[in-house]
């Protein structure tokens, strides 16, 4: 096999818990995630030698600092791989948006990597390799909805959150992870969700529960200084959404929806108002 083409899935926080600022400066997280039918296309081609990059975004790096170039030259490296390898990736998934965009690129890079060398490699191997590039790629390894613990190096793979329509509203505010975090320490009683009780209603199929028990502690915080979010959010529940959350620490707000003719519509509703929005449903 001299190529290999692979899908990088979104993903999105049904829930999102941080519990401390650790002593090497990482933040131990909770956090239910799982993947959407919204990707980007990753193709990879053997080449002679070195790492070649390009993608249909102009503003995208092509050295080190992109991550399908990182995970390249990580596995290459840990693996002693002397040929080569050009990436091609098709970029559909916003940037900035909560929806780990670059973290599923680098994910799926390892991914069809292994299998193009034919390397061999386990998911608990190619996880370590990933965790070394970003804190969303180990889980971005996996199809499944699961609980991610720690920095995000603990994944316990859950059955299902159920089957539902989604609608994801991408404000134009853009917001840095590193920015967000520093927000937390502002709120002396922060809103943390109940994750126990969120597992509790997966764990007994009451998917609709799990989803009206859901939440995003970087809400609270991150509301009071960008209150569009907030009435993103709000316009997705008064439209038939039966939860709706923002994704990682934002800006991007996810509605779910049981009736795919009503998130058909409030996607409409967002358009109409030329918002960027996007129609999709759960993996």
């Amino acid at each position: 096999m001299d190529s290999i083409t692979i899908k990088a899935n979104a993903k999105v926080n049904l829930l999102l818990d941080v519990l401390m600022k650790r002593v090497d400066g990482y933040h131990e997280m909770r956090m239910i995630n799982h993947r959407l039918d919204l990707s980007d296309t990753i193709y990879c081609k053997k080449i002679e030698a070195g790492i070649v990059f390009k993608s249909n975004i102009d503003q995208i790096p092509s050295d080190e600092r992109n991550l399908c170039y990182r995970a390249a030259k990580s596995l290459f490296d840990y693996r002693g791989i002397k040929a080569g390898v050009k990436i091609e990736l098709i970029k559909q998934i916003p940037h900035e948006a909560g929806l780990a965009g670059g973290s599923a690129d680098a994910a799926a890079t390892l991914l069809a990597l292994n299998r193009l060398f034919s390397l061999g490699l386990t998911l608990d191997r190619l996880a370590k390799i990933g965790l070394s590039i970003g804190a969303d790629v180990p889980y971005c390894l996996y199809q499944s909805p699961a609980l991610v613990e720690g920095i995000g190096e603990r994944i316990t793979e859950l059955e299902s959150i159920g089957d539902w329509s989604l609608v994801l509203v991408k404000p134009a505010v853009g917001i840095k992870t590193s920015w967000a975090f520093a927000q937390l320490g502002e709120i002396k009683n922060l809103n943390h969700p109940d994750l126990d009780q969120v597992l509790d209603y997966l764990g007994k199929k009451e998917y609709q529960k799990a989803l009206q028990s859901s939440g995003n502690v970087f809400e609270d915080p991150i509301f009071k200084i960008y209150p569009e979010l907030e009435k993103t959010k709000n316009k997705l529940l008064n439209n038939g959404a039966l939860a709706a959350n923002m994704t990682g620490s934002g800006s991007t707000i996810v509605g779910y929806f049981a009736d795919q003719s009503q998130a058909q519509y409030t996607y409409d509703l967002f358009k109409l108002n030329n918002e960027r929005c996007f129609l999709t449903k759960t993996c």
